[in-house]
């Protein structure tokens, strides 16, 4: 999936299903252009298999600058048994080009099963 180049208004999501060994990986939802944002941010994610926090394991998806720094907007954390959804409004006005949205899902070993997903619709605000 390409991310969108946004200095418009637009809507996209992404799932992630993951059953057995594979590598981490990182996907972008969006890149953002300069000026305000109204961003309704959904996400979900459901994981079974080997709860094992100490590895550092982490799926989440991040807010990252132009310079490469990221924050992570939310944060799943893998125990086994898990689901969660989270429905988030959240507001920025950047003064630089090149904002990403991220959605970035940690390494899994035999017998886990994961699903992450998001969907994003931003806004264009004046």
């Amino acid at each position: 999936m390409v991310a969108p180049t946004a200095d418009d208004s637009f809507f996209t999501a992404l799932t992630d299903n993951t059953v057995g060994v594979s590598a981490a990986n990182a996907a972008n939802l969006a890149t953002l252009q300069r000026g305000g944002w109204s961003i309704d941010f959904t996400g979900w994610a459901s994981f079974v298999g080997t709860t094992n926090l100490a590895l550092g394991t982490f799926d989440e998806i991040s807010l990252l600058d132009p310079d490469g720094a990221a924050q992570p907007l939310w944060h799943f954390s893998r125990i086994t048994g898990t689901f969660v959804t989270i429905a988030q409004l959240f507001r920025f006005v950047f003064q630089r080009d090149g904002w990403i949205i991220q959605k970035n899902r940690g390494a899994t070993v035999a017998g886990d099963s994961l699903s992450i997903g998001a969907s994003i619709n931003c806004r264009k605000t004046t």
